[in-house]
């Protein structure tokens, strides 16, 4: 494979670089350089948000320079503070450089080689179409994970908590029932804290599991997280976190969604989830009938498409 200069272009947001380097990772890339940009919200009120943008202006600013002197083949970026370096690639790519963006780019005209579009961010959308901010669309489900190390010689079951999002009312009340029904089945459980774990919810779990039957992780604590999931016999995972999902499918092993109070069905995460549900990806807790997953392989299908459209073998 010809060995390319790979520039990392994203929002400032874990799930979006790490998206990047999941694709990295699958093209056998290394990154040349890892830029990351402040993304901001309006609703974030009016005095924090003009704080981030200008964070943000002389992000850009610096990363541009940087570029300019990297001069990289490809670059990849993620998440709407990115967008930017779309239309200028010209300034700072190679000659025939390729721009990946994964997601969907709001541009009303092409400035992306090839965006790597998630289904369920759309709420109705014909899956051959090619979106107006690209030259090429590749829709995927889900989105682009690493590949997870597969043990499964590890604890019987695994709990990966998420946290507080607009689809799911995320409360200890919901899950802790759940949890207890799979003590009893497992005898054993592991439960993995997030980061986004409201802390009311985490103490409510921690004081009804203080047992030595129970092994909690410390939502800081990345590398235990990656040992669970690469090696627990069976994966349950609450429904709030697309990127976490995804990472138990990377396993090859069944997955279940536990389930949680629906807050908003008109959101990008409960239709992955229901999408997923219909495609066999996953189950539900409630659903009684066990079923044979269907394989996904989502990542890997998105390195072959960028591979031809590299001119290379896929």
């Amino acid at each position: 494979m010809p060995r390319y200069c790979v520039a990392i272009i994203s929002t400032n947001k874990m799930g979006h670089v790490n998206q990047c380097h999941a694709l990295c990772e699958a093209m056998d890339w290394t990154p040349a350089v890892v830029l990351k940009i402040d993304g901001g919200s309006k609703s974030d009120g009016p005095i924090s948000y003009l704080r981030t943008w200008r964070t943000a202006r002389s992000q850009q600013k610096s990363a541009l320079k940087a570029l300019s002197g990297l001069r990289p083949d490809v670059v990849i970026c993620s998440g709407a503070a990115s967008e930017v370096f779309g239309k200028r690639s010209s300034i700072f790519m190679a000659p025939d450089g390729k721009s990946i963006f994964i997601g969907c780019p709001s541009g009303k005209y092409p400035i992306f080689d090839i965006a790597i579009a998630s289904t369920h961010e759309q709420l109705t959308v014909d899956f051959t179409k090619i979106l107006p901010g690209a030259r090429n669309t590749h829709w995927m489900d889900g989105v682009p994970v690493s590949a997870i190390h597969n043990d499964a010689n590890g604890p019987a079951a695994v709990v990966l908590l998420g946290g507080t999002n607009k689809a799911y009312e995320f409360t200890a009340v919901a899950l802790i029932p759940q949890m207890q029904t799979l003590k009893e089945r497992y005898g054993m459980l592991s439960v993995a804290f997030s980061r986004r774990t409201p802390a009311e919810v985490e103490s409510e779990i921690r004081k009804t599991f203080d047992d030595n039957s129970t092994h909690l992780i410390d939502r800081n604590d990345r590398e235990a997280y990656l040992r669970v999931l690469a090696t627990a016999k069976n994966l349950f995972v609450t429904p709030d976190s697309i990127s976490m999902a995804c990472e138990t499918l990377a396993t090859g092993r069944p997955v279940t969604i536990l389930d949680l109070p629906v807050k908003n069905r008109d959101t990008p995460t409960y239709r992955f989830v229901r999408r997923f549900v219909d495609m066999g990806y996953v189950r539900l807790f409630s659903d009684p009938t066990p079923g044979k997953p269907s394989p996904w392989s989502a990542t890997q299908d998105v390195a072959r498409t960028i591979k031809l459209l590299l001119g290379e073998q896929a």
